[in-house]
């Protein structure tokens, strides 16, 4: 949904993508930054007893609700063993006109209900959680925070995804070892491949929303640790669990891409993106190996590769470097970033400094780059070849929106 926000620009899918977010926030977030795995869907022994209604419950609670259950669909009848679940069938815009009220009027007609309604749903007995942590499933749901708050210009999702990624690194590593799981003050089992990779994609993400090198250079690390304990060089590929893993039967290797994606499509993705960072070639190579070992099953089961396809495609396409120098606060950067931002481009890396962090001078993309007469610069580049530094807005969108460099 923030994807497609930022393709179409449309509002819809903002406002689900901020609406999940809180969900998140609200339910399914540990006071010490972990997230949770899951709720149940019934609740006093009832399925989905919480969220259901029925419109005499509507109509009491907010004195005139007609308009409210025409909106959504809540009915005598009911869509779920004789109550309704919430059920929007008709544009806001379109439902606003039929009505007679003007989109205004409805939207906060709509916003003061919602609120209203949820107020009293709160006081129903809620379902029980699965409070149990898991790395892979944190690392995922940190790469939406991180990526949410950049491009929504929402700092209190960033401090989400920075809480749950020093959490993680705090909480679920012993020696040096990521872990798998965390419940009741508890970290356990040694993290498989997906652990890894996963936590790896959110803290390049989370490095790109703030340009703290701590989250790049622990993305680096977990991609180098990766590679030596999940990764085969006799056979070409990587297993889901670790060298130091229990001897097994057979060692396991999923690499289906389904609700989520397989452990070694992400890391192959992540491989590829850390070798455009570091320059280290041995990265690719190993992305390169493990794209070309499921080659047959891409072809074979498209619906069934869809991060490795995103992962071929990175690769194919000659991916945009961007490099920004700039107080990650200051005005000018964050415009900057906002444009960088404004349109979806998915096969890209970028990493940022402010000037008095040295740490990231090595790296190739931020190798003799500045600030141009003081001001927030942006380099463009693809295979480290770069455009003119853009200290400017206009010409940032106009680089972003072109091919590879000259």
């Amino acid at each position: 949904y923030l994807h497609a926000y930022q393709v179409t620009n449309k509002p819809m899918y903002k406002r689900v993508v901020e609406e999940t977010l809180d969900y998140v926030v609200r339910e399914m977030t540990d006071v010490a930054g972990g997230f949770y795995s899951a709720q149940d869907a019934d609740s006093e022994g009832v399925e989905g007893k919480f969220f259901v209604w029925r419109p005499e419950e509507v109509m009491e609670t907010l004195g005139d609700g007609e308009i409210i259950c025409r909106y959504f669909d809540v009915t005598q009848t009911g869509n779920f063993e004789g109550h309704s679940i919430l059920n929007v069938k008709v544009y806001p815009s379109e439902f606003a006109r039929d009505e007679g009220l003007s989109d205004l009027e409805f939207s906060d007609l709509l916003n003061r209900s919602k609120k209203t309604l949820m107020e009293r749903r709160e006081l129903r007995i809620h379902p029980e959680r699965d409070d149990k942590i898991l790395t892979a499933w944190n690392g995922l749901m940190l790469n939406a925070f991180a990526e949410a708050g950049a491009v929504l210009d929402r700092p209190d999702y960033t401090l989400v995804a920075e809480k749950n990624a020093s959490f993680l690194l705090d909480n679920l590593r012993k020696h040096g070892r990521l872990l798998r799981s965390y419940k009741d003050g508890q970290a356990k089992l040694n993290g498989y491949l997906e652990d890894y990779a996963f936590l790896a994609a959110g803290l390049l993400t989370l490095h790109e929303a703030t340009f703290e090198p701590r989250w790049l250079l622990e993305a680096v690390d977990l991609g180098r640790s990766m590679v030596t304990l999940f990764w085969d060089e006799s056979s070409s590929q990587f297993y889901d669990t670790g060298h130091d893993h229990e001897e097994l039967v057979l060692r396991p290797r999923d690499v289906s891409d389904n609700a989520i994606p397989s452990g070694s499509s992400m890391a192959t993705d992540v491989l590829l993106r850390l070798a455009v960072v570091t320059g280290d070639e041995e990265f690719q190579r190993k992305a390169i190996i493990g794209m070309r070992a499921v080659k047959e099953f891409m072809a074979r089961f498209p619906t069934g590769s869809g991060h490795w396809l995103c992962a071929l495609d990175f690769y194919l396409s000659n991916p945009k470097e961007i490099a920004i120098i700039g107080d990650r606060s200051g005005l000018d950067t964050r415009s900057l970033i906002a444009e960088v931002y404004r349109s979806f481009i998915p096969n890209r890396v970028m990493i940022g400094r402010n000037d008095s962090v040295e740490i990231l001078d090595q790296l190739p993309l931020m190798d003799g780059r500045g600030r141009i007469k003081g001001k927030s610069t942006v380099y463009v580049c693809q295979n480290y070849v770069c455009q003119l530094p853009a200290t400017d807005v206009h010409e940032l969108a106009r680089q972003l929106s072109e091919g590879p460099a000259q």
